[in-house]
Order: C-alpha cells, then sequence, then structure tokens
C-alpha cells in the first residue's frame, strides 16, 4: 500500500469515501454479517504488525479465526486492527497468548516471508485485498471470487 501510495478511503474525495462506507454497510447486511460503525479507523497504523500476525496464525492453522476477530473488534468496537486493544482483545477471544506470537514475529523467517509476499503481489500487479490471482489475471474484491473460480475452470479446459 505504501509502495503504491493506494488510499483507499482519500481524505480529498468525500462523496467516494462515503460511498465506500457506506457500501461496506450494504455488503455486510448481504452477508448476514453485522453493520459496522462507520467509518473505522483507517489507515492503519499497525497493519505491518497485523499482518505478520497472520503469517504467524496461518502457519500455526488458525488464521481464518483471527482474521474474523481481528476484524470485527476493528469494524465493531472502532479497534483498529494491529493497535494494542485490538490485539488484547482478539488473542484474549481466541485463547492465544500473545507474548508468544509477538516473540515468532521476530524470528527472520517471518520477515522474509513477509517481504516476499510484498514483492510478489507487487510483480503481479495487486493492489488491494481481497485480491485473487489466476495466472496472469488479477480479480479484486470479495465479490469476485466467483469471476475467479469461473476463470480457472474455463482456463483449464
Amino acid at each position: 500500500m505504501r509502495t503504491q501510495n493506494n488510499i483507499p478511503f482519500p481524505p480529498e474525495k468525500e462523496e467516494k469515501t462515503r460511498y465506500m462506507w457506506r457500501d461496506i454497510e450494504r455488503r455486510a447486511k448481504k452477508h448476514g454479517l453485522p453493520v459496522p460503525k462507520t467509518p473505522v479507523p483507517y489507515p492503519l497504523q499497525e497493519y505491518d504488525l497485523a499482518n505478520k500476525i497472520g503469517l504467524v496464525a496461518n502457519k500455526e492453522g488458525w488464521y481464518l479465526e483471527y482474521l474474523r476477530e481481528t476484524y470485527m473488534t476493528w469494524f465493531l468496537e472502532g479497534k483498529e486492527a494491529g493497535s494494542k486493544q485490538n490485539l488484547e482483545e482478539t488473542f484474549k477471544n481466541l485463547g492465544k497468548n500473545l507474548v508468544q506470537v509477538v516473540e515468532k514475529l521476530q524470528q527472520e523467517v517471518i520477515a522474509n516471508e513477509y517481504n516476499a509476499n510484498t514483492e510478489e503481489a507487487l510483480a503481479k500487479g495487486i493492489f488491494g485485498a481481497p485480491s485473487f490471482s489466476v495466472e496472469n489475471e488479477i480479480f479484486w474484491g470479495d465479490d469476485r471470487l466467483e469471476d475467479a473460480i469461473e476463470y480457472l475452470r474455463e482456463s483449464e479446459k
């Protein structure tokens, strides 16, 4: 995001920003999720930390639980992802030890994987999340998952 100067909610574009927050509310309702209290804190101050925790969680098999909890705490309670308040509540809800996970983040392998993932995303032209990459095609947005699957099926024929 920093490398691309990618700002999803640009402060100078008030109409677009209002639209994007409203769209999040509509999509939450459509998927049966609680409607967030928008706008939520953004941009994130500690997104590198939040994402590196995601790497550890993925390696240990609890990534989806982490993602769900950290986003619920962020979007419903306004506690920014990666912040001390968010992490403490998320880890409490997950029954995980935050200190132990933060210690694992210090491992060089995590930093290397994080940097490699970032470089790969840039090389593929990924500019936001969620993104799905199929061959050389990028599908951006949660509403594009079905398109990515369809493209994959068509390319396998």
